[in-house]
């Protein structure tokens, strides 16, 4: 069993000794079973565990109960840190008539502000990462 794009799905050869080949195939083309990837170059076709009918699903979750019970996590937006410089500059903006910015309105910008930051760095990594393999990159933000 693995993890595809945060989707519990199993192998045929995971599930070999609770269903058939056969049966699967059957399933799948009654749109009974979901698959989320086609066997292909080596990879193994990737079945959705929550897509199967009842009685096979609960034997695949007793087969898995070690496995079913880890949640993958988020990568991307998970650690995203405050902009101390964004902080700085929204605590010390006067908008046209004198007053400062509310601090609900602060604190919105400034996370607005990180948020946009740690998608630059993703996009960064991504085209260090394309740079690496001879990609084509993704356009920068800022």
């Amino acid at each position: 069993m693995e993890y595809y794009n945060n989707i519990q799905a199993v192998t045929y050869e995971d599930v070999s000794n609770i269903i058939c080949m056969n049966t699967l195939n059957s399933l799948y083309k009654r749109g009974q079973v979901n698959r989320i990837r086609r066997a292909h170059n080596g990879y193994s076709a990737l079945f959705v565990v929550g897509s199967f009918p009842l009685k096979y699903r609960k034997l695949i979750e007793e087969k898995f109960k070690d496995e079913m019970q880890e949640i993958p996590v988020q990568k991307g937006l998970d650690n995203i840190k405050e902009d101390m410089q964004a902080v700085m500059y929204f605590s010390e903006y006067v908008l046209v008539d004198g007053r400062h910015l509310p601090a609900d309105k602060q604190m919105e910008y400034v996370n607005n502000a990180s948020i946009l930051n740690r998608c630059k760095e993703m996009i960064d990594r991504s085209n260090q990462m394309r740079a690496r393999t001879s990609g084509s990159k993704l356009k920068k933000l800022i």
